[in-house]
């Protein structure tokens, strides 16, 4: 690690932020007014974005920090939009192009202001143990998330009375679960990172405690058995993280282990989506491509369309949003875990007529605040995920505390895939913050009551 503080950290990368956000915005408008300069753009965005991966890396002394990451999936993403390559992809409007250009800078600038408001000095990045708590209350905690999570399938699978990985609906997948309780079923993506926290902070071999080991297993192969594709790699990313840093070895993150961490998840991806029972005759029906596209061709067009359509989808709902519904999707989450969200008109948060492609039902992460409030709620909602990104990272750098540093990694997945959704108005993504929260205070109860 760097021996730089965070605060000269921050001051060090504010220019670089301004002169990325003033090309970024620049390389949008020229593929968007020149049609000969679309693709060239295209490539030079996503080249731009590789730099950011690098710079930002050499400033904060690790290739996995919150401004990277983002500004990397960014515009990779967005310069992948630009080649258009598919027959509906078209040029944006102008409120599309100052939407997509605010919200890297207004992320940028709400990172900054949480390092100014605090007083970080001489605060260095730092991994260790949990070595405040016993580990037999932390034991204890795993031991009851592990049955919540088994206890949370069996129930989803009673109340759909199938599992999807042996199921032959087209829509097996989607309509798997329990409401409520599946929030329960999917939480099973944090327990791989934590068994492995539990065991560098008791200084344990699996050897040692081979019945939590069993434990955890099963619960890591839940994403499997539901075939869903993003909790896998929500899974996987999370134990690699706290694989590098929680357990101390940030320094051996290369650019070769990245990439060889995307392929593996591609082929996994792969793999996965063999047993959603979608025939290429039906992807190429609703993505629209020819019939005759070969299955290969298809994993390619899928791969694409996932990550660059979703800035063309989020121009086509600019264009044919009817009402701002002033906060009702950005609030989301608090009506769906209240139970309030009937009382709120379906419309508001309905995405029919929204979509290019009829069944493409995913967007860039400022979506949300623009159906609420417009380039307004853009901008307001990009400083506050950049805010709170910031005051993550800075208490997941500064503490040992194994859920802070899993929330940590969470809010880095959610950056990570920032083009395809907004994680942050998810209901699920505040129940993962709840359930770590929840689990961080039992085992300090434990522990107390202990000791």
């Amino acid at each position: 690690m760097k021996k730089e503080t965070l605060q000269s950290c921050c001051s060090d990368t504010s220019g670089f932020d301004l002169i990325v956000s003033a090309l970024l915005f620049l390389f949008i408008l020229l593929a968007n007014c020149i049609e000969l300069l679309t693709r060239p753009v295209g490539f030079i965005t996503i080249m731009l974005g590789l730099i950011c991966f690098k710079t930002y890396g050499r400033y904060y002394g690790s290739l996995i920090n919150a401004k990277g990451i983002l500004s990397t999936s960014w515009m990779v993403s967005i310069g992948l939009s630009l080649i258009r390559i598919h027959p509906d992809q078209i040029e944006w409007s102008l409120m599309t192009i100052l939407c997509i250009s605010v919200a890297l800078p207004l992320f940028m600038f709400g990172y900054n202001t949480y390092f100014h408001f605090q007083q970080f000095h001489r605060r260095k990045y730092t991994t260790g143990s949990y070595s405040e708590i016993d580990s037999d209350a932390f034991r204890f905690v795993l031991l009851i998330w592990c049955l919540l999570v088994a206890s949370g399938l069996g129930a989803d699978c009673i109340y759909s009375k199938s599992l999807p990985v042996f199921g032959e609906s087209q829509s097996a997948y989607m309509s798997f679960g329990m409401p409520y309780v599946h929030y329960l079923t999917v939480s099973c993506c944090f327990l791989p990172s934590l068994y492995f926290c539990y065991l560098k902070s008791a200084q344990l071999k699996i050897s040692n405690d081979k019945s939590l080991f069993a434990f955890v297993s099963f619960c890591s192969i839940v994403p499997l058995l539901i075939v869903s594709r993003q909790l896998m790699l929500l899974e996987l990313i999370l134990f690699t993280m706290t694989y590098f840093i929680f357990g101390g070895k940030e320094n051996l993150i290369t650019l070769g282990k990245i990439c060889a961490l995307i392929l593996g998840v591609l082929v996994l991806w792969t793999f996965l989506s063999s047993f959603r029972n979608q025939s290429t005759a039906y992807l190429a029906s609703v993505f629209n491509l020819p019939l005759t596209t070969s299955k290969n061709e298809m994993s390619f067009w899928q791969l694409y369309l996932y990550i660059s359509f979703n800035f063309d989808n989020f121009n086509y709902l600019i264009s044919n949003l009817n009402q701002f519904s002033f906060g009702v999707n950005t609030a989301f989450p608090l009506l769906v875990l209240t139970a309030s969200k009937s009382m709120v008109p379906s419309d508001l948060l309905s995405t029919s007529g929204l979509m290019l492609l009829p069944t493409f039902n995913t967007y860039p992460f400022i979506t949300p605040a623009y159906r609420d409030f417009g380039l307004l709620g853009v901008v307001l909602y990009s400083f506050f995920i950049g805010y709170f990104s910031c005051c993550i990272e800075m208490k997941a750098r500064t503490l040992n505390n194994p859920f802070i540093h899993l929330g940590y990694y969470l809010v880095l997945y959610s950056l990570a895939i920032s083009f395809f959704v907004s994680e942050f108005a998810q209901p699920v993504f505040w129940i993962y913050v709840l359930l770590l929260f929840a689990a961080d205070l039992l085992v300090r109860s434990v522990y107390r009551r202990n000791g």
